[in-house]
């Protein structure tokens, strides 16, 4: 079989709503590298498995929406679009939840971004949420019974990420980082009562 005589046509292989998503994440993150469609063994290993093969077939296997590093390579925060979802897909939850495993095993945070970019926030909104939630200990962790050490106040205050390993990684939906409660929550729960 001789090559030379094959020819090719060219294709998108990412769509304009695509694009447009992509702008918004580099404009949200410009000192760092957003990548579309990662597969998750470029920026994952196994560490440890009774299956190594299978684990490491499962991170070739498997990708995510973008992937947001930090200047270093280092990667920060995975993002998964629902809109680029097949919803007739019946494994779709599945593998969605298997995914999250992995990336929280690795503390790499796992954000949902759902409906029209519309109504996202700005990309400037977006990244100082995304520091603060980085920074905020997360509800579910329990005090250690250590007081306050006297080395920990340097007066350094870094404005960048740090490393998301150093906090516990979960799921995020962009109502979450944006603040606004569920339909079917009480939209009064935020609120202090007087005492």
């Amino acid at each position: 079989y001789d090559t030379r005589g094959d020819r090719f046509a060219s294709a998108a292989p990412i769509t304009d709503e695509q694009i447009a998503l992509l702008n918004y994440l580099q404009q949200a993150f410009p000192d760092g590298a957003v990548l579309f469609r990662p597969r998750l063994a470029q920026f994952l290993s196994v560490r440890k498995s009774r299956r190594r093969l299978g684990a490491q077939q499962r991170l070739a296997e498997s990708l995510v929406d973008f992937l947001i590093c930090r200047e270093d390579g280092k990667p920060l925060f995975a993002f998964e679009v629902d809109a680029f979802k097949s919803h007739d897909d019946p494994l779709l939850q599945h593998r969605a939840a298997e995914k999250n495993l992995m990336l929280k095993s690795a503390g790499i945070r796992l954000i949902r971004l759902k409906g029209a970019q519309t109504g996202w926030p700005p990309p400037e909104v977006l990244r100082l949420r995304l520091q603060a939630a980085q920074r905020t200990p997360t509800p579910q962790a329990q005090p250690s019974g250590f007081g306050s050490s006297e080395f920990g106040g340097s007066g350094f205050q870094s404005t960048g990420f740090g490393n998301s390993r150093m906090h516990d990684s979960s799921v995020m939906s962009l109502s979450q980082l944006t603040g606004v409660e569920p339909a079917n929550g009480d939209p009064w729960s935020g609120l202090r009562k007087r005492s």
